[in-house]
């Protein structure tokens, strides 16, 4: 966190309001947003009565903003249909998205690493599956090779693909696309 502080970044309970910057990513179930280009992440105030879930949802969104990139959505191309472009746009964003969980998981990591106490829930959130965990954790993994980072990342994404982030992102991917629609 001290890096991104120090890069000029603010960090701040407030209003979510994702109509505001087209370059935001945005944390699973609106609980944080992250303005790369305003350099500001955004927590909802909820999250002060939940300290477990607040650390969870904050660590995710400073692994959007220690990258220091924002996503860039790259138009369709000619022969794409809606759904393909929507598809292609959404499996890189949540590639994206996986990274973020991976630097979140880190976190748990030093977590575990410096106490007594096993990772809560809320820390761990409810899609990783087992392997994720221990990938993450660094706890012995019982159930054969434990997978590669990229094999981490692309189950990550591949879950986020078929769960409730799809349905979270899909509304702003297909207003993109519209968009693009309009000026062709």
């Amino acid at each position: 966190m001290d890096k991104i502080l120090k890069d000029g970044w603010r960090i701040e309970f407030g209003e979510l309001d994702e109509d505001r910057d087209s370059t935001i990513h945005r944390g699973h179930r609106n609980t944080g947003l992250t303005y790369v280009d305003a350099k500001e992440i955004i927590l909802d105030e909820d999250l002060k009565s939940d300290p477990q879930k607040l650390v969870g949802v904050l660590a995710h969104e400073i692994g959007h903003a220690s990258k220091g990139w924002k996503i860039e959505i790259e138009p369709p191309t000619e022969d794409m249909t809606r759904e393909e472009w929507i598809d292609a746009a959404l499996r890189e964003r949540f590639l994206d998205e996986a990274d973020a969980q991976i630097f979140r998981f880190g976190v748990v990591r030093e977590i575990l690493e410096n106490s007594d106490a096993a990772a809560p829930l809320p820390l761990l959130g409810s899609f990783e599956s087992l392997r994720q965990y221990h990938y993450y954790t660094g706890l012995e993994y019982p159930y054969g090779v434990l997978p590669s980072r990229q094999q981490v990342r692309r189950d990550i994404s591949e879950t986020m693909f078929s769960g409730g982030w799809y349905d979270a992102y899909y509304p702003m991917y297909r207003k993109e696309w519209d968009d693009w629609e309009s000026l062709r």
